[in-house]
């Protein structure tokens, strides 16, 4: 009779026990997960702002690419000479000018509009420079020296002005032709799957152009 009572009261609060412990197991279920949870924020799906960026991140430079367009010298300074020795020998001093001046100052503008301000500037120099020696010394050659009994310049003078000046006149198409570089900003038409780690969250940004 003992033994019977004992089971029956063993029945009893297991009986008691088994509905309880299924309530608490529900109560769990139906909690909502903690906030603070960190594998949350791993696979958060949200577009990162444009300023967040992970600590020490610096921010590369954009891509360049450098075009060549000594092409666009090498035309203005045919067509310029051209100009003067065609124009000139048929006795049309004004259109002889007008060549002088493209060849001096046309490749100046065309490095100026590629956004070579200082090459625009050194090349007009150095082409006005030349072409003012060679045409002084030429001058002084054919009018005074070895003729008048006091020149402006003497002739060795003369000689050494149109010799340097003609050789920064032959020089100076070449070094613009090969100078002539101009920095683009190259066009990035590729997506780029770049990761994006800040203290609070973790995840991937997909980058690029469309």
């Amino acid at each position: 009779m003992a033994a019977v009572t004992g089971m029956a009261a063993v029945l009893g609060v297991l009986a008691g026990a088994v509905p309880t412990s299924t309530h608490a197991q529900g109560a769990s279920a139906d909690a909502p997960a903690s906030s603070d949870d960190p594998s949350r924020h791993l696979w958060t799906a949200r577009r990162p702002a444009d300023d967040e960026h992970p600590p020490g991140f610096e921010p590369q430079p954009p891509p360049v690419e450098h075009a060549w367009y000594g092409g666009q010298t090498l035309v203005t300074d045919v067509l310029s000479v051209s100009l003067v020795l065609t124009v000139g020998s048929h006795g049309s001093p004004e259109l002889a000018l007008v060549g002088l001046a493209g060849y001096a100052l046309a490749p100046a503008v065309i490095h100026g509009i590629h956004g070579n301000t200082r090459l625009a500037v050194g090349s007009g120099l150095y082409r006005t420079t030349g072409a003012l020696l060679t045409l002084g010394g030429f001058a002084n050659l054919l009018s005074e020296c070895g003729e008048s009994e006091d020149p402006a310049i003497d002739c060795d003078t003369a000689w050494v002005m149109m010799l340097i000046g003609g050789a920064m006149t032959l020089s100076a198409p070449v070094l613009d032709a090969v100078l002539a570089w101009e920095v683009k900003q190259r066009a990035d038409d590729g997506l780029v799957l770049a990761p994006v780690i800040t203290p609070d969250r973790a995840g991937l940004q997909l980058r690029g152009r469309f």
